[in-house]
Formats: C-alpha cells, structure tokens, sequence
C-alpha cells in the first residue's frame, strides 16, 4: 500500500510533528511505501526512514498559509497517487484526521478572542474533519470538542492516544537513576519536579511559580524547555536534547496546562518510572491509573497544593517510583501498535 503522511514538517519541532514521524517510521517497519507531504524536512530523518518527501514551498501571507498549502496537499495527493492519506495537519483531502487538539477548543480555554485568522482557521478545521472518512482523536477530551463544537457525529470518530518511543523511555536502576540526579546538580534533600514546557502560559508556568516560591516543602520545580525566571524553588536548564534521562532522575513531574489535548510528555514520565502530577482534563490522565498519576483540579491552587505535599510525602518515603510502568498505562503505547491500528482502521 502506498501512504501518504500530510504534515507541516518532517522534523522534530512538535507533537504532532512527533507523531507523523512515529507512524512513518512504523508503516515503513511493516513494508509500506510513504509519501510525505509538507513544508520542510530534515534529510537525516527522510534518509533514516526511506521515504519520499515532497516538499511544498509555500510564501503567500501568514493568514492563508494554511489553506494555500491544504489546496496544494490536495493537488499532490492525485499528483501521487497515493492510497491512502493521513493528515497530521489541517487538509481538507486527508482521508484520516489525526486531531491532536481542536482550535475552537484551545481558544475556549486559554480565554483568547477570535480574530480574522482564528475565524479562517476554523473554517478549513471544519473541512478537514467534515471531508475525512475517519478522525482519529488523540483523547475523549479532544473527541468530546469534535462532537459538541464541530458537529461530527461519533461513529465518525476513534479515540486513539498518540504513540510514544519505548526504546528511548524506560526505567534505569536505582544506582543508574543516582548518577544521573548527582550529574544534573539534584540534591538529595530535595524532592524534584520536573517541568517540561515550550509554552509556559498554556502549560500553567505561572501558577506552579507561585505555589514553589511560597512552599515550605522540601521541593525543586526543574524547569525544561523554554527558559523561565529562576526563583526560591525553581531552576530553570532551558532546551535539552537528553528528556529521558531527566524524567528518570526526577521525582515526579508535574504539568498544570489550560489546554493539554494528549500531553505525551505524561506518557513519557511514567515510561521512565517516575509518576506525574497532572489536572484531570489533561487527555493522557484518561490511560493512566492512580499510582501513575495524581490528579489535582485545574485553576484550584489548594487542590494543586495538596497534590504537591502528596507527592512529596510519597517522595520521601520512597514509595513514589514505578517498578513495572506499563502495569499503570492502559494500552500499548509503542508507534508499531498504533500504527497497526491506524491500518486496520484503513482497511
């Protein structure tokens, strides 16, 4: 079978980027050919999977950008010939959707107005998800936005959480795990929450800052992606290439977003053994038990703060870690299930 995957990069820059490079790997593991169809592409991942890229230069304005290059998808779709295609972003020929987060959804939650290219990107959102013959959405939270603010009807729609690598997220043994906190700067008094975030606003920096700084508990908020100001109780390491590592020398990590569509940084944690702290409409709570994950609920700063002294009273009795992660994780999280999947779905 020949595949098409639509994307706006084939590169490591995103989740869903992530996602379309997980699947791709996984279709070409199982012997199909794959076109695929975006903007740029890094030639050591085209090389590295084999596939055909085709690359569709796009220099209109910002506020047609998206739909230009979703009339250019469509062109190339016949141009290829392809049999099936699988949109990882929004085109209006995508014979599946992947939805990992809907647009009115996000503006819903972040309390954002609706502007000229809001309005437009709703628009082809809802041709995108009307034209495909199945939408695949990334948690119930994200299928529950399709069927109340789009409309789509629910046998249209498959619940399908985002893969993650396996090979790249497992557990080390406690002497390993040591090493690693003594070489990331970890002090050992301290229980270590791990923040991973290139959006500080949507992944609720601010309201994790405002609760570290003030805490009397034993506790380091390590921040990992974009930078963010350091403070009582906050370290900030910026971009690192070496998450793995970092989730397995933490304690916990922790996420407190407005908007969290999967959040696979979740998945990744627990991979690793080390257990999240998480608000309840983050879609990747829905497959992971309670010894994974502590709830807390969004915008409720005593319920994220009985959430924290749980964890760190877990902590220090050393009854936090997960010896056996994928005993807490409700499905097979690994790119070659989902993908097999996503064939069945297909065929």
């Amino acid at each position: 079978m020949i595949i098409g995957i639509a994307c706006n990069h084939f590169r490591l820059v995103g989740g869903m980027e992530r996602h379309a490079l997980d699947v791709t790997t996984a279709l070409r593991e199982l012997g199909h050919d794959v076109f695929v169809i975006c903007r740029s592409y890094d030639q050591e991942l085209v090389d590295r999977t084999n596939v055909v890229p085709l690359r569709l230069r796009n220099f209109v304005p910002r506020i047609y950008r998206n739909t230009f290059f979703s009339w250019r998808t469509a062109k190339a779709k016949r141009k290829t010939k392809v049999d099936f295609l699988i949109g990882f972003t929004r085109v209006t020929s995508a014979d599946i959707a992947m939805c990992g987060g809907t647009h009115l959804g996000f503006l819903r939650r972040m309390g954002r107005p609706m502007r000229a290219y809001d309005q437009r990107e709703i628009a082809l959102e809802r041709q995108h998800y009307e034209n495909a013959r199945l939408i695949s959405a990334a948690s119930q939270l994200i299928a529950n936005e399709l069927m109340n603010d789009y409309g789509i009807s629910q046998e249209k729609i498959c619940v399908m959480a985002p893969p993650t690598d396996v090979n790249s997220f497992s557990p080390v043994p406690d002497e390993t795990r040591n090493q690693l906190r003594i070489k990331f700067g970890f002090p050992d008094d301290r229980v270590i929450f791990l923040f991973p975030s290139f959006s500080h606003q949507r992944k609720g920096f601010d309201v994790l800052a405002r609760l570290f700084t003030k805490t009397l508990l034993p506790v380091t908020l390590v921040v990992v992606g974009d930078k963010a100001p350091e403070a009582r109780n906050i370290i900030s390491l910026g971009s690192r290439p070496d998450m793995p590592d970092l989730f397995r020398a933490a304690d916990y990590s922790i996420l407190a977003s407005q908007y969290e569509a999967f959040g696979l940084v979740a998945v990744e944690s627990v991979l690793c053994g080390t257990p999240i702290l998480a608000p309840w409409h983050i879609g990747a709570t829905d497959v992971l038990d309670d010894k994974a994950l502590i709830r807390f609920e969004p915008n409720d700063p005593a319920s994220l703060e009985t959430a924290l002294t749980t964890a760190t009273q877990q902590a220090l009795a050393q009854r936090g870690r997960l010896e056996n992660p994928m005993a807490h994780i409700a499905l097979d999280p690994s790119p070659l299930a989902h993908t097999q999947k996503l064939l069945k779905l297909m065929r």
